[in-house]
């Protein structure tokens, strides 16, 4: 299993690998309180970043939007955590779903209490 939790001065993540098919996906879910620097950038809480772009730019087709909102929702992470994710190979569609899939064991590693048998019952993990 590929997942790690590392701790740096400025920089605190749970990281995890997402795979579907031939996509792979590296998920950072940062949890820090204030703005953190991603991809060159300073980010807030609730910003999903893809690439280095913002999510609803990578993944800009509207059948897209729920499947990675609907994780989020369901367990009421939505717009607490700043998620950065670098995604290869496959097509769009196995990219998010290794995206999603990708979030899930991050949240399983970030509380495995908390989120572990509602991702499990769900069908994420």
């Amino acid at each position: 299993m590929n997942t790690e939790t590392k701790t740096k001065s400025s920089r605190n993540y749970v990281a995890a690998v997402g795979r579907r098919r031939e996509a792979v996906a590296r998920v950072r879910i940062y949890t820090t309180t204030g703005k953190v620097e991603v991809f060159g950038e300073e980010r807030k809480r609730g910003d999903i970043i893809v690439n280095g772009k913002p999510v609803t730019e990578y993944f800009r087709f509207v059948t897209f939007g729920p499947k990675y909102t609907q994780i989020l929702e369901q367990t009421g992470v939505n717009g607490k955590y700043i998620i950065s994710v670098r995604v290869t190979g496959g097509g769009i569609s196995g990219q998010l779903d290794a995206l999603v899939h990708g979030i899930a064991r991050a949240l399983d590693i970030l509380d495995k209490e908390k989120y572990h048998k509602l991702l499990s019952d769900k069908g994420y993990l």
